[in-house]
């Protein structure tokens, strides 16, 4: 990961390269396509919607929210971030940051900061206190309410 985060030409390739696969899968409607990430891949949808792949709906769980892709261009894809407030990898300025930068690129987004909660709040397995990884019940339920009703409001048109 940290190989990545500071490769961010290698990272693009890489995102790149899995959008591609995954458009041409006889299946999937390419006029239809969401990106789901935790963590580190919270952060790679956000940098997908920042670059402007042709993604619908980006939804970052506990993502690291800082960026090193610099774009003036608008936001066509909808974003929902899941975000902890206790979160020892995302500081708060890094959160205003982010908050600026979707403002200034006219981004449709919404950023929903959960109290008492930790990083990897989704993860039953975190339980790391000192590193700052905890599940919360109750933060990864009302998350995926949050998630579940943002797809059904993107994608089915009576919503």
């Amino acid at each position: 990961m940290n190989n990545l985060l500071a490769e961010k030409y290698a990272l693009m390739t890489r995102l790149r390269t899995a959008y591609s696969t995954v458009k041409r899968m006889p299946k999937v409607d390419k006029a239809n396509i969401a990106a789901i990430g935790f963590c580190f891949g919270g952060k790679c949808v956000l940098d997908m919607a920042r670059s402007n792949f042709e993604l619908k709906a980006a939804i970052s769980f506990h993502g690291l929210l800082e960026s090193n892709i610099v774009k003036e261009q608008n936001i066509d894809t909808k974003i929902l971030v899941l975000h902890s407030y206790n979160d020892p990898m995302v500081p708060p300025e890094q959160v205003n940051k982010f908050q600026q930068e979707m403002d200034m690129r006219k981004a449709d987004w919404q950023l929903h900061t959960f109290g008492n909660t930790y990083h990897a709040f989704t993860n039953p397995n975190a339980n790391d206190h000192e590193f700052g990884t905890v599940f919360n019940k109750l933060s990864n339920k009302r998350a995926w309410k949050l998630a579940e009703d943002f797809l059904r409001e993107t994608f089915i048109s009576s919503y």
